[in-house]
């Protein structure tokens, strides 16, 4: 199983990971992880619950000289 999968409370169909409701009966899927324990990682802010978001990767940040902005 991968990282999570998302899954309909009311009739159990499974679904991919960009959908948000079930499109039988508009209930909101309930996301269940492979992992049932949680460990955070040793990254910043969000990302120490990297192992139970829905993302494949993290960008490095890039900065230019002397400023704050983003490249």
């Amino acid at each position: 199983m991968d990282k999570y999968r998302l899954i309909c409370p009311k009739c159990g169909k499974i679904y991919g990971k960009y959908d948000m409701v079930c499109p039988t009966d508009g209930t909101l899927l309930r996301t269940e992880y492979s992992k049932v324990r949680f460990k955070p990682c040793d990254l910043p802010g969000i990302w120490k619950f990297y192992n139970w978001l829905p993302v494949e990767g993290i960008i490095k940040k890039r900065y230019r000289k002397n400023s704050n902005l983003q490249k």
